[in-house]
């Protein structure tokens, strides 16, 4: 997921924000995939 290094250094350098988990990346990735047939 390409937001996905942009995130995690956001949540590092904030300190305050939850990095998500494993799952919960595999989550945002199936969701964008079943999503985007829907974007064109």
């Amino acid at each position: 997921m390409e937001q996905k290094r942009a995130t995690t250094a956001y949540s590092s350098d904030r300190g305050h924000c939850l990095c998500p988990t494993p799952k919960e990346w595999d989550l945002a990735g199936k969701l964008v995939e079943t999503l985007k047939p829907l974007e064109e």
